[in-house]
């Protein structure tokens, strides 16, 4: 049975409610806060059927207080992931357990699984909140440091034209070329988002949001000749493979207006690490 996002929701929070009245949270419930996570209400993006993710944060002083077992688990790697089921609707949700600390840590980095952190953070919902963190993590997730968003811009323009190097080599290529092109979507669509957002989601929400973005909207036949591209259409192959200088030039000037003067921009592989060739 497919859930919309409103019984998605209401699940999720009678779900979470039980939660905190079973062992080992009961004994801090007050001090652990329940997010829920995926689907997230902000974005308004397609939900996954029958899967759910909640996020359940706790300090390090309260971990003391948990069973032995779980508390040197938690200290020790900072996460844990529990599957879980929901009896009357089937729903399957992923019960993240995060460390207060980490969390905060990890909306002080960029890297890529930081900023679908804070994509997920920013679309979450509290279902039990009493030490209020939730506003508080939000306002960091959003303040991304200039040189941090800059450094994760030029790192995917790097990715991109990377990989744009060897899109002329499909031309005439016979195998499949799907790896390729999708991983040359996927990034122009976080390039997309983090302009837009100052974060990206993860993978499995990337082609819906692409259609919201800045950039998704300038680009939006050339997305929809990729998809057919990777479907293993031969013509929209092709017109990928020659349109594509037009579309790195498209981006290149969207960052000119944002990171006017950069010399990144104009040169993105720069820096690329040399081959050396044996002689």
């Amino acid at each position: 049975m497919s859930l919309n996002l409103e019984q998605h929701s209401e699940i999720l929070d009678t779900w979470g409610k039980q939660l905190l009245t079973q062992h080992p949270w009961v004994e801090c419930s007050e001090r652990v806060s329940l997010f829920r996570v995926l689907p997230g209400e902000k974005w308004n993006l397609s939900c996954i059927p029958n899967s759910s993710i909640v996020w359940l944060i706790i300090d390090r002083d309260t971990i003391q207080s948990l069973p032995r077992s779980l508390s040197t688990k938690l200290l020790k790697t900072s996460i844990i992931i529990e599957e879980h089921r929901e009896a009357n609707s089937n729903l399957a949700i992923s019960l993240f357990v995060f460390t207060l600390e980490h969390l905060e840590n990890t909306l002080e980095r960029v890297g890529r699984s930081e900023m679908e952190t804070r994509w997920l953070l920013s679309g979450s919902s509290p279902i039990s909140d009493r030490l209020q963190r939730h506003e508080t993590l939000i306002s960091k997730a959003k303040r991304v440091p200039t040189e941090g968003l800059e450094r994760a811009t030029r790192s995917l323009w790097h990715e991109i034209n990377s990989i744009a190097q060897g899109l002329w080599t499909l031309a005439h290529a016979t195998e499949n070329n799907s790896l390729i092109l999708s991983e040359f979507l996927i990034n122009i669509i976080r390039l997309g988002c983090l302009i837009d957002y100052g974060c990206y989601p993860p993978v499995e929400e990337l082609n819906t949001i692409s259609k919201e973005t800045s950039l998704g909207k300038r680009l939006a036949n050339w997305f929809k000749d990729v998809e057919m591209a990777i479907s293993k259409d031969s013509e929209a192959n092709n017109r990928i493979i020659y349109s594509h200088p037009q579309v790195i030039e498209e981006i290149r000037n969207i960052l000119n207006g944002i990171y006017r003067g950069q010399e990144w921009i104009d040169n993105p592989l720069a820096n690329r690490m040399p081959v050396r060739i044996r002689s």
